[in-house]
């Protein structure tokens, strides 16, 4: 677990390290310095790029394994529940909106950040058979964060591995939206 201070009970960063602000925890990319910041609430896809919006930031891609292990930490540091899934900033392309899971749509095309701080695709780590755009209504995407490897309940889910949702869905059972994670370029 990662245990840095700068952190209460609603948001969860790395303390004050001067590149970043109080709270936010600073990684370097391909593309420069980026800040993160997990916040606990429970909100739609929209709303809670709204509250990044509000601390100038953006919902946050991930660049790698290392980010996502970073978050995920974070967010079981903050949620009472030991289980539950962040929005990050990623949408489903445009030639991907109505298809499912197929060769064309897979999980390296379907999505793309939104925030233009990531390159490649090394943080797509999806969940087994996603995104499978369930109904065709699955947009957003969100990362799963819980105490233990794999749960079975409902199906076989595994932590720190992405599932695409519908933007407005907050979830249910092991998949409820517990939080989110903000991104912002770092001040150096």
């Amino acid at each position: 677990m990662f245990t840095e201070s700068g952190h209460n009970s609603q948001e969860y960063g790395g303390g004050n390290n001067g590149v970043c602000g109080v709270g936010w925890k600073q990684f370097d990319r391909p593309s420069g310095g980026w800040c993160m910041k997990v916040i606990q609430g429970q909100k739609t896809q929209l709303d809670a790029e709204a509250t990044c919006r509000s601390e100038g930031a953006t919902l946050s891609s991930l660049q790698n394994e290392q980010e996502i292990l970073w978050i995920t930490s974070a967010a079981l540091n903050l949620f009472t529940e030991r289980n539950g899934t962040l929005w990050i900033g990623a949408k489903r392309t445009a030639g991907c909106m109505t298809s499912l899971l197929t060769s064309t749509c897979n999980g390296i095309t379907s999505f793309e950040w939104t925030d233009g701080s990531a390159t490649g695709t090394a943080g797509f780590l999806w969940n087994r058979r996603q995104p499978d755009n369930d109904k065709r209504v699955q947009q957003c995407a969100a990362l799963l964060a819980m105490d233990i490897p794999q749960s079975n309940h409902p199906w076989p889910w595994i932590r720190n591995r992405l599932d695409d949702f519908g933007c407005e869905d907050i979830g249910r059972d092991l998949l409820t939206s517990r939080g989110f994670v903000c991104g912002k370029r770092s001040l150096k």
